[in-house]
């Protein structure tokens, strides 16, 4: 989606059913923000997305547990049933003995005299029988419980360890859930932050271009209607060599084919010799005033070489622009004074250069950036003519020049307002 300058936007992200996990952890999968401001270079942000699986891994834990408690409970149960049945077969055996103690002790007389205390032998061997049985059985409870004691203690230590283990697999399964998914989120939070940021940024730089743009606008216009009031001339040489103005005659133009949306010289020095020369140049200008005036031109050099792109003055070349054979570009003032200047040509491509002069400070431009400037008296000798020859060194320019404008005034370079900034937010494609 396209987010214009100064809005926010939002994209909706939905997972299939197919594309969640049967069971197991939280799954994340990264997704990715472009955002493209104007012509400038994508710049990518990125981030996760967490997809839940259907059921929960703690869930798929309850079948063992379940399992364990079932164990014990049918190990505890089957003690408490052998306990019941010992229990049984002793009360089976004491009835039995009391029975057969009963069978082995006489009754006494009608007369009331008691029984002697001295037991018969028969009767000492059956105790004797019972005292045996009744260790036997104790014996063989004794050791029943030791057996199912210790069975008890090995399947509890077994269910510890197995509860202890799933405790610790859980802790860091639990653990390393959160630190991703913290991750995740502190991801997801500085891409959202970054987002947020070139949004604010975004729109404090719209605003302040916007408020910008409306002083310029302002300042451009001021300065336009003024440069229109002085404007001298205007040669577009496209298709003929009129002033546009109607305030001056025509150019004079030798050699010079209009060609390429713009006129072509041959770079033949008038006074060279040679058949064909070239002579661009205007004709002496009305109203010119030499203490403020600007000339703005196009140019497309064919090469690069030592020679003139504009010139004003015949005889006394009173400033000019000068290109170098090293592609840097220099200021001609009063006939030979030449000024080093910053920037640089191409050939085969346009460029615009404009000189002022205030009565007092000479200045170029090249392509709206101030290149220098110097501090002169302009000697003219009233000589108010602009062309592409130098006289000075026999030099002239070669190659096409267009939209050659003369003012009474120094002006400013035409301005250009930025364009605003452009957000494109990429959804991620989620694999099932």
């Amino acid at each position: 989606m396209s987010v214009p300058p100064g809005q926010a936007g939002e994209v909706m992200l939905r997972v299939q059913p197919k594309a969640r996990p049967f069971t197991g952890r939280t799954r994340s999968y990264s997704f990715q923000v472009q955002v493209l401001a104007g012509e400038d270079d994508i710049e990518r942000k990125q981030g996760m997305i967490e997809v839940n699986p259907r059921f929960p891994t703690w869930a798929m834990w309850l079948i063992p547990v379940l399992s364990i408690f079932t164990c014990l409970g049918l190990v505890f149960g089957g003690r408490q049933y052998w306990v019941y049945r010992t229990g049984v077969r002793q009360t089976a055996t004491a009835v039995a003995i009391q029975t057969t103690i009963a069978q082995f002790t006489p009754t006494p007389e009608a007369t009331g005299t008691p029984l002697p205390d001295t037991p018969t032998p028969d009767l000492q061997g059956t105790q004797s029988f019972i005292d045996s049985q009744n260790a036997n059985a104790t014996a063989q409870a004794l050791a029943a419980e030791n057996v199912a004691t210790s069975t008890a203690l090995a399947v509890a230590q077994q269910t510890l360890s197995a509860q202890q283990t799933e405790q610790a697999v859980q802790a860091q399964q639990t653990v390393s859930a959160q630190q991703t998914q913290n991750a995740a989120v502190a991801q997801e939070t500085a891409v959202v932050q970054t987002v947020a940021a070139q949004t604010a940024v975004a729109q404090t730089a719209e605003a302040q271009q916007t408020e910008t743009a409306a002083t310029q606008t302002a300042q451009a216009a001021t300065a336009t209607a003024t440069a229109l009031a002085r404007l001298v001339a205007h040669y577009p040489l496209t298709t003929d060599a009129a002033d546009v103005t109607g305030k001056q005659d025509s150019m004079t133009l030798t050699n010079a084919p209009f060609q390429n949306e713009g006129v072509y010289c041959n770079g033949v020095y008038p006074q060279s010799g040679d058949p064909n020369p070239c002579t661009i140049s205007t004709p002496n200008l009305n109203e010119f005033n030499f203490n403020s005036f600007s000339i703005q031109v196009q140019f497309n050099a064919d090469e690069f070489k030592r020679m003139p792109v504009v010139v004003g003055g015949r005889s006394f070349r009173w400033i000019g622009f000068e290109l170098n054979a090293d592609g840097s570009i220099s200021l001609l003032t009063n006939n030979s004074n030449r000024e080093s200047c910053t920037g640089a040509y191409q050939p085969g491509e346009w460029h615009t250069a404009l000189l002022t002069y205030d009565g007092a400070v000479g200045r170029l431009n090249l392509d709206r950036i101030l290149r220098c400037s110097v501090n002169f008296s302009l000697n003219h000798n009233n000589d108010r003519d602009v062309s592409v020859i130098n006289y000075s060194n026999a030099t002239i320019f070669k190659g096409h020049v267009r939209e050659l404008y003369i003012y009474n005034e120094p002006i400013v370079p035409i301005l250009i307002i930025s364009p605003g900034i452009l957000v494109t937010v990429v959804p991620p494609v989620i694999s099932p």
